[in-house]
């Protein structure tokens, strides 16, 4: 008898399970690949948006190349500033057009941070320390300043720093002092401060105003304050804040003060008075002219004061030091910074008139002679030098300096 070889049952369940295994591995294979896939799309967008928000910073500020030593900083050469200075050129594509936070008039509206959505915190934060090291290396390099030892028993001589005391306010609870300087946002930061003594504590609120200076305070308490708490100033461009001072004041004229002042500048400039003693008619090139013939300082009104000389960066070596330029996230890394983000604002200044800071820039700074702008900028060179920001390269034609500055 012949034995036929049957094959063995097909177990059914197990022949279900290894089809679903199979199944299970397909679609799990499936998802690996897509989600590598989005991942790597989303990667790549992030990466592409931090680069140019990085970029735009630097773009500003003057200090993409971090590694700058204090020989190649610009230097004045006699009564001339050196025309070959090293300028960054920066790709076209990176130029942005005025916004309503770098502008010609620094005037307060009622939108605030949270309708601005900034916030790159970590960016910001890097800025931040650019900036000091840059101030750091400045005091000691070039200047041969020491910041001051303010937890030392010898007293400072407070007149010495009277201007710039005279310019703060401080909080005693949030442990910070705002140094305000005049066309740099300064109304605004007294309503910040203004907002900031709305929340702090009763004893607080009751022992000091928000609006009180911080040169009224005894010296060993102001010399105490200097040390432990946050010291906060805020720059701005210098052609950028004297275009500013002098649309502020002499073409909207608020005040008798500001219209005698222009009449005084017209009788010097022009060696006679102007038609209209109550509209002075003083152009932007007689004022950069007045200005250029100051000796030691003498004709400079607070709105247009040299920072350098009157803020004294190097004695104080202030812990945040933000730009107008950059003004939102500067803000931001401060409201972060105090613990204050989301309840205390500051409320950003609007364009002036509507018209874009570039072409205000160009349609002022063109009618003014090269070689009275050259004058201006060594005036203000170590505003330009000790806060970083890039001295213009061709006098002759500064349509592209003006239009990476606006």
């Amino acid at each position: 008898m012949v034995l036929e070889k049957t094959a063995p049952p097909i177990d059914t369940t197990m022949a279900l399970k290894l089809l679903r295994d199979l199944k299970d591995l397909r679609l799990s294979l499936l998802f690996v690949i897509v989600f590598a896939a989005f991942s790597t799309c989303y990667i790549s967008i992030s990466y592409s948006k931090t680069s140019h928000h990085q970029q735009r910073y630097y773009y500003h500020m003057g200090e993409r190349d971090q590694k700058r030593s204090v020989a190649n900083s610009p230097e004045i050469k006699g009564n001339k500033v050196n025309d070959n200075i090293k300028h960054n050129n920066r790709p076209t594509t990176l130029q942005i057009q005025a916004s309503n936070v770098h502008n010609v008039s620094d005037t307060a509206v009622t939108t605030t941070a949270k309708t601005q959505q900034p916030t790159f915190s970590f960016e910001t934060k890097e800025i931040q320390l650019h900036r000091k090291k840059h101030m750091d290396r400045m005091c000691h390099s070039k200047y041969h300043i020491e910041t001051l030892d303010f937890g030392s028993q010898k007293p400072i001589e407070v007149q010495a720093f009277k201007y710039l005391l005279d310019l703060s306010y401080v909080n005693d609870d949030y442990k910070i002092i705002v140094t305000t300087i005049h066309k740099v946002g300064s109304s605004n930061w007294r309503r910040f401060m203004q907002d900031l003594h709305k929340i702090s504590s009763d004893k607080f609120r009751k022992a000091w105003p928000p609006l009180k200076f911080l040169s009224k305070r005894p010296t060993v308490e102001i010399q105490q304050n200097l040390k432990e708490y946050t010291k906060v100033l805020f720059v701005r461009h210098p052609l950028v804040r004297l275009l500013s001072a002098y649309r502020d004041k002499f073409v909207k004229l608020p005040t008798s003060h500001y219209v005698g002042a222009a009449v005084k500048i017209i009788k010097i400039i022009r060696k006679q008075s102007p038609a209209n003693l109550k509209k002075p008619d003083m152009t932007f090139t007689e004022f950069l002219t007045y200005l250029d013939g100051a000796k030691n300082g003498q004709r400079f009104d607070s709105h247009w004061a040299l920072t350098f000389e009157k803020y004294k960066p190097c004695h104080v070596r202030y812990d945040v030091i933000g730009k107008l330029e950059t003004l939102l996230p500067d803000v931001d890394y401060l409201t972060d910074k105090l613990g204050v983000k989301g309840r205390v604002e500051y409320r950003y200044p609007k364009p002036y008139s509507g018209s874009s800071n570039t072409s205000l820039l160009i349609e002022n700074y063109s009618k003014v002679p090269p070689e009275l702008v050259r004058s201006i900028c060594q005036i203000y060179h170590d505003d330009f030098i000790a806060f970083d920001y890039a001295l213009p390269k061709n006098f002759s034609d500064l349509a592209e300096y003006l239009t990476k500055i606006g």
